[in-house]
Formats: structure tokens, sequence, C-alpha cells
């Protein structure tokens, strides 16, 4: 993550009821600490400080991604139904949102934007 800790995941389970979606088993925390560790092994998940866990939304209509500017105001830009292969279409994902905020409204460089080390 931008703030140095990892953050290991996700996972994706089907038919969940909507009650149960922010629950985490512990056999959901091992399947994905067994996981993690293929890729990190020195990865310590007893060190885990937060889990997080919600349900994902599907345009049920495309079972597909769905991009869209909302009607009630053109420059909030909706981003849904991102499951795999999510991550890999993310920068395609950002190039759409960008069309449809500037077909909205003006981009402007910030001209004086200063990055912290």
């Amino acid at each position: 993550m931008l703030d140095g800790h990892l953050l290991v995941g996700p996972t994706a389970e089907e038919d969940i009821a909507k009650e149960d979606t922010r629950l985490i088993t512990m056999a959901q925390f091992e399947h994905i600490g067994v996981i993690a560790k293929r890729i990190i092994p020195g990865l310590k998940m007893e060190k885990t400080c937060s889990v997080f866990s919600g349900s994902r939304s599907i345009c049920v209509e495309t079972d597909d991604f769905w991009i869209a500017a909302s009607s009630k105001d053109q420059r909030f830009i909706h981003v849904a139904g991102i499951s795999s292969p999510g991550l890999s279409a993310a920068p395609a994902i950002a190039r759409e949102v960008i069309r449809l905020i500037e077909a909205q409204t003006e981009l402007v460089a910030k001209t004086d934007f200063v990055r912290e080390k």
C-alpha cells in the first residue's frame, strides 16, 4: 500500500448471503495466508492488524464491468462490477473514467504540485 503496509488478498466467494458479506472466517483468513506466503515467503500473517470484507456489485443485466456517469451528477463516475480481470483492466478503466470526466469538465494540470518523498 502507499503507506508501506502490505495488503494481502483479495479472494472471492460466490452465493454469499448479503448479511454474511462482512464476515471473515478463520478458514478464509488461513487460505489467503497460504496463497500470500507463496508470493512473500517471510510474510507473518500473525501480525495482521486489520481485515476487510465486502460484496462486489455485479451488473445483472450485462454480467460485466459497469462504468458510467451518474444520472444525478455527470461529474460522479460509477465504477462497479469489477471482477476478474479487474486488476489487469485497471489502466483501461482509468482511461475510460478520465474520458467520462473530460466529457463534462475541462481537466487542468496543477502547476504547483509538489510530490513528497
